[in-house]
């Protein structure tokens, strides 16, 4: 690995680390006019926080552009670091001058930035659906944490991929990659702009649209389990407080409950998602790194 030590704060190796504002790295900002002069240029950019994330960036498809750490967390992670092009850059920074150079308080000492993969066409993602191997959608759901926590359980249940709604939070911000563990950048997803229009042609190619709400005369979900197993099915999630609307409902083959206590009127659409993939997805074997 190619480790450089950095001693100043105005070193320009670190801009892409100085004063993090996300939005910066997206490519509707610095990167849309060099991928026009150069279509090898990368679709923007991403960070990675910590080492479990950079254990699955490495061994991801994404190109890891630079790596920014302390040196004390230097031998925790030469192994991931040892995958790396040799030419890849490895910075070393004091951990005094880390939250002055990024403007947060990175307690975990190593960040990394990434290249952005291109952007699958939701018909890419929709394909992968598969008899126990379900889709996740998404509509709306504009907390990190949320998304990131959804990535975790598409993985953990065997998840063909996600779609989410133009509103939906960006799976590769820094936070909601961190709460996926990393997963985010492993789990095929796709942005849906025509939306729900193009969630409801799924059903003509086969796949059976569940959408998850706690309103009265929804089916149970262990009975929409058991009638389509074996068959391609897409689970539809929304936020918290308004739920799907009326428009992404009418996409659904079936409204699915999960049963509950009386008194309690819904779940945590991260805990809701993890219940119905359970349900619906085979947990056979161990997600792909």
């Amino acid at each position: 690995m190619r480790c450089i030590p950095v001693g100043s704060l105005d070193d320009p190796r670190l801009d892409d680390y100085r004063a993090i504002k996300e939005r910066q790295l997206l490519p509707a900002f610095t990167w849309a006019a060099q991928r026009r002069a150069d279509p090898q240029a990368p679709w923007g950019k991403f960070m990675a926080e910590g080492d479990v994330v950079l254990h699955r960036l490495v061994r991801s498809t994404c190109r890891t552009l630079s790596v920014l750490l302390t040196p004390t967390r230097l031998r925790a992670v030469e192994a991931d670091l040892a995958l790396l092009p040799a030419d890849t850059p490895v910075y070393l920074i004091d951990p005094g001058h880390l939250e002055p150079l990024t403007g947060f308080s990175l307690h975990r000492g190593l960040i990394a930035i990434a290249a952005r993969p291109r952007p699958l066409d939701p018909k890419e993602v929709a394909a992968l659906a598969a008899p126990d191997r379900p889709l996740v959608i998404l509509e709306d759901l504009s907390n990190h944490d949320n998304v990131g926590g959804v990535f975790r359980n598409a993985a953990a249940f065997g998840a063909a991929g996600v779609l989410l709604s133009p509103r939906c939070a960006d799976p590769l911000y820094r936070k909601s990659v961190r709460v996926s563990v990393g997963y985010a950048m492993t789990i095929p997803w796709a942005y849906v702009m025509d939306w729900p229009g193009e969630v409801g042609t799924l059903r003509s190619r086969g796949i059976e649209v569940l959408a998850m709400t706690p309103a009265t005369g929804a089916e149970r979900l262990e009975d929409a389990a058991a009638a389509f197993r074996g068959r391609p099915t897409a689970i539809l999630l929304g936020a918290e407080g308004p739920g799907l609307t009326v428009e992404a409902l009418a996409t659904a083959s079936r409204r699915v409950a999960i049963s509950m206590a009386a008194g309690v009127d819904s779940l945590n659409v991260v805990v809701a998602g993890a219940v119905a993939l359970h349900a619906l997805a085979s947990t056979r074997g161990a997600p792909a790194e």
